[in-house]
């Protein structure tokens, strides 16, 4: 092998993405059942795209994406963290078709695309895919959920901050009195400078923690607004704490697989 062509594969090794990889007949609807999803994942300029908008993340990642009927059952599907030994049991892929999982990358095996939306696999989604792995039930990733607790709390900090709180319990909100939750999807909805916190289609903060999960991998930082004037220096100083929350959760979550 020629220099030049050994440097180009230890790049695309050392890559974010190290391995992207589609198993099964992609010319015909399986668990992928979507004609675009199964165009989008196996374009060469689509799959390029996917590689350069992940350029910014820290961790390495394999990527493997199955259309196949072993992969249309519920018993593999949004199963969170699982062994090589379920993989092969229940998924029932090949040592050819998936080898052993680099100690040093994360890697994910989509099943489908699922959700309410049926937003296409774009770059931007499939990191939002993943926050939805990294939470799933079955994911003993201690890390993680205390990742995405305290983001939850960060939540519930600025808009504290920003906002009285009466004695009911409700705050005192430009549009009205909100009480908990409601307010604090809110604040998430302001807080965030991502399109579905702009158009206010998050439905919980943990939808949230994706979408900043989903910014963190693709531009290698998170960026926040402030609620009120009064709580922008919190804001940034926050934003730096959850990129140090994500950080840490994904790198615990290394050398494990996550089947979605």
């Amino acid at each position: 092998m020629d220099a030049k062509r050994r440097s180009y594969l230890q790049a695309l090794t050392e890559a974010p993405i190290g391995t992207f990889s589609t198993i099964g007949d992609w010319t015909k609807p399986s668990s992928f059942e979507r004609p675009v999803d199964r165009k989008l994942l196996t374009s060469p300029a689509a799959i390029e795209k996917i590689r350069t908008q992940w350029n910014k993340t820290p961790i390495r990642f394999d990527l493997f994406f199955v259309n196949d009927p072993r992969a249309d059952k519920a018993a593999v599907q949004g199963k969170g963290a699982v062994t090589l030994d379920f993989v092969r049991k229940y998924l029932q892929l090949t040592p050819q078709e998936f080898s052993d999982p680099s100690p040093d990358a994360i890697t994910a095996i989509f099943t489908g695309n699922f959700g309410n939306d049926l937003v296409p696999p774009t770059g931007w989604m499939i990191a939002h895919r993943l926050g939805h792995a990294l939470s799933a039930t079955g994911n003993i990733n201690g890390v993680w959920e205390t990742a995405t607790y305290k983001i939850d709390s960060i939540v519930t900090t600025l808009l504290k901050k920003s906002y009285r709180m009466r004695p009911d319990g409700s705050y005192v909100l430009p549009q009205g009195p909100v009480f908990g939750r409601v307010a604090e999807i809110w604040a998430a909805g302001q807080l965030g400078t991502m399109k579905s916190a702009r158009d206010q289609r998050l439905s919980s903060v943990y939808e949230f923690v994706y979408e900043l999960l989903a910014q963190y991998l693709l531009t290698g930082r998170v960026t926040l607004k402030p609620l009120t004037p009064v709580a922008a220096e919190d804001t940034v100083k926050y934003a730096g704490k959850i990129e140090g929350l994500l950080k840490s959760g994904l790198q615990s979550s290394v050398g494990k697989i996550f089947l979605l």
